[in-house]
């Protein structure tokens, strides 16, 4: 939380404010600014449901922020928080755009449901979100589907996970 908080400050200190909810304002009523961002309707959605102004804005960033640090805790503990803010605060530019915030959670939680080898309908579940907010979601289908091939193909050498060969283990 404290982390989130300094991120927060550093938003305040370095973006563009009203810029990014505008942005996600025009993709809501089919009029973004690029065609690109035309898929990317999850974070829009969110930030429309807390209130459409920049402190909603700030808000959705501060609750993303604070479950991406949480995640990034459960995985690798206090090097994983730090990597985790650290990068935020690298990446930070001035036009930060909603759904910038957002992928990282977003891949954060595919990470923590591969390292705790969850079945499948997790995936599903967590790609059914992820689709609105474009790119994490091509991510965790090819991986949904290279899996499961490899587990076939590789057979006994895997152990938990396509990912980790047993002589890694």
């Amino acid at each position: 939380m404290v982390c989130a908080l300094a991120e927060i400050r550093l938003i305040l200190f370095v973006c563009i404010l009203d810029e990014p909810v505008r942005v996600a304002q025009g993709v809501l009523v089919w009029q973004p600014i690029w065609p690109v961002y035309r898929s990317r309707l999850l974070a829009p959605s969110l930030l429309r449901l807390l209130g459409d102004t920049v402190t909603a804005y700030l808000l959705l960033t501060f609750i993303a922020l604070a479950i991406g640090g949480w995640l990034s805790w459960q995985l690798s503990g206090l090097v994983g928080l730090a990597i985790f803010h650290a990068a935020f605060a690298l990446l930070l530019g001035p036009l930060f755009y909603p759904w910038d915030v957002l992928e990282p959670v977003l891949f954060m939680a595919f990470v923590s449901l591969v390292a705790g080898t969850r079945s499948p309908w997790w995936f599903v579940a967590l790609f059914a979100v992820t689709i609105f907010n474009r790119q994490p979601a091509l991510f965790m289908a090819a991986w949904m589907v290279t899996d499961p091939l490899c587990r076939w193909k590789l057979g006994a050498r895997l152990t938990e996970s396509c990912l980790v060969p047993a002589w890694c283990a």
